[in-house]
């Protein structure tokens, strides 16, 4: 099933004549009959001059009720239809003749499900909850930072390099805020004060002012379920007040890079520019830069290490995400291996895991897919994944590109799938990282004597050797980006990807990767995949 939750939502503008036959304006609810039970469902639709409609449409048992994605909605006599293009989600329902009451169907890509809504009036309609899990992101960072104001910035860009199109919201802004048109705003969370303030642009250039976007005011405040929403214009001079309140401030900001490589903050990283020059690219590292040349003389610190932390352990919604995100990739990762037993080249191999992700209810793949040769070509490794409602996981198997695997092949890759399982089985709460690396190893030492081939042989020669973890041995959590952290320490709630990189020799690199969770049953591949019979052994069972 593809997304469920749905954020902000704006947009539907048609003539009024037809349209509006019988006024469709006003709150409706009921509730999407899913196979996982009942999501109750509420539309708030709303007239914003005497030809178009905007509204408003909130799965309350999902993410507390946040609402999403821009939508259309058309009338013709009684038939009502509500579009969601962006992820190919809508809704068609006929009007009762008294105008209470609509009869229909809410579609997702193939799926359809049976969904009647009701008018609600003051008596009958569904409270919608403030998002409750981020507003309790927001008061605990407060709580974390008492003596300063957390500064995150939204997405500064309406598309970004690798969003594929589309939108993806900032992983810190979104993790403390939400989804929506938040392009550009700034989420200020004062921790002195424990409010919190969103500071949002009314008009931008370009195709980043095509949207509608939040106004100021108290009752987009209280909409948000926040204390104050302001215009952009009005940030700097109430940093500028803030800063010279006794004793000031201090700012934080969140400048670790979406990768799990702690860095410093310095100038010369990214290595976007020759030395004794600012950086072009990181939006990260430039916001802290802005804030550094306006306010010389204020004190910044980092909040990166608190806000990883609390990224890094998931809540049961963030865990069904992941869940939902898996599957999606697994469904896309035998697409492509089907793909490969069939002959694709690369390319083509890459195109059908893309496809994959979104055929099986993703938005888009969480990297552009590899296809890595080892063996001359005669292995391919597909390292890929998928990105559904913001979350991301990836994986990675090997396969032979003539679908069968050879004796001395299917040795080498059974051995290292047997001493990689070793190592997953010793991801448990409190485990260190090092701990799942001598697992692996000490799995391949038992079985490296029964093992035939020269290139098993190489193979175990090189587990065992622990420059190999040095060099490509990873375990590193994922979420809001495929590769968040790397903790030295598993902790319960935490998603997690163990990503051996083992080289027997030139040109001879093993890969696999599987995503767990040191206490939830979380793994995506309980063994190698089933094949179609042509590349069964594919897997090597």
């Amino acid at each position: 099933m593809k997304r469920l939750t749905l954020w902000m939502i704006a947009l539907a503008a048609l003539p009024a004549g037809t349209l509006f036959a019988q006024d469709i304006t006003g709150t409706w609810q009921g509730s999407l009959q899913v196979p996982t039970g009942d999501l109750r469902l509420v539309i708030k639709i709303s007239p914003v001059d005497n030809q178009s409609l905007t509204a408003i449409i909130y799965f309350i048992d999902r993410q507390g009720g946040h609402p999403i994605t821009p939508i259309a909605i058309t009338q013709q006599g009684a038939t009502i239809k509500i579009t969601v293009a962006s992820i190919k989600e809508g809704y068609e329902g006929k009007l009762s003749t008294d105008g209470n009451s609509l009869a229909g169907i809410w579609t997702e890509g193939a799926e359809s499900f049976p969904l009647n809504l009701a008018r609600a009036t003051a008596a009958t309609a569904w409270p919608i909850p403030i998002p409750s899990e981020f507003k309790a992101r927001r008061a605990e960072l407060m709580k974390r930072f008492p003596d300063g104001i957390v500064l995150l910035h939204a997405r500064a860009n309406l598309l970004q390099v690798g969003s594929f199109g589309a939108f993806r919201e900032d992983p810190s802004f979104y993790y403390f805020f939400g989804d929506g048109d938040y392009t550009n705003s700034i989420l200020a969370l004062d921790g002195t004060s424990r409010q919190t303030w969103l500071f949002v642009p009314t008009k931008l250039s370009g195709p980043a002012g095509w949207w509608p976007r939040p106004g100021p005011g108290a009752d987009s405040a209280a909409h948000w379920g926040i204390e104050h929403v302001s215009l952009w214009e009005e940030f700097v001079p109430w940093i500028e007040r803030r800063l010279a309140s006794n004793p000031p401030p201090v700012l934080y900001v969140d400048d670790t890079f979406d990768w799990w490589g702690k860095r410093g903050v310095g100038r010369d990283i990214p290595e976007s520019n020759p030395p004794g020059l600012d950086p072009i690219v990181d939006a990260q590292l430039l916001w802290r830069l802005a804030l550094e040349r306006r306010w010389p003389n204020a004190k910044l610190k980092s909040a990166s290490d608190a806000i990883e932390e609390m990224r890094s352990v998931k809540s049961p919604a963030e865990i069904e995400r992941m869940r939902a995100a898996g599957k999606a990739t697994v469904g896309a990762w035998l697409r492509g291996s089907i793909a490969v037993g069939n002959g694709d080249n690369p390319s083509q191999v890459q195109t059908e895991l893309v496809r994959g992700c979104i055929d099986n209810g993703a938005q888009s793949p969480s990297f552009w897919p590899e296809v890595r040769k080892s063996l001359g070509g005669k292995l391919l490794a597909l390292d890929m994944g998928c990105d559904l409602d913001h979350y991301q996981t990836d994986t990675c198997r090997m396969v032979p590109a003539s679908g069968h695997f050879s004796p001395e092949q299917k040795e080498a890759w059974e051995f290292y799938v047997a001493a990689y399982r070793a190592g997953l089985a010793a991801i448990h709460d409190g485990a260190r990282r090092v701990e799942v690396f001598d697992a692996m190893r000490r799995e391949a030492d038992r079985r490296k004597g029964q093992l035939q081939s020269e290139l098993a042989r190489k193979l175990a020669v090189a587990i065992l050797d622990r420059k190999s973890a040095a060099n490509g041995w990873l375990v590193h959590s994922q979420g809001l980006v495929d590769a968040e952290a790397e903790p030295d320490i598993l902790r319960a709630g935490m998603i997690v990807a163990f990503e051996p990189t083992t080289s027997a020799g030139p040109g001879q690199r093993f890969n696999i990767e599987d995503v767990t969770s040191p206490k939830t049953d979380m793994k995506f591949w309980r063994r190698c995949p089933t094949m179609p019979q042509r590349s069964r052994n594919r897997c090597g069972r």
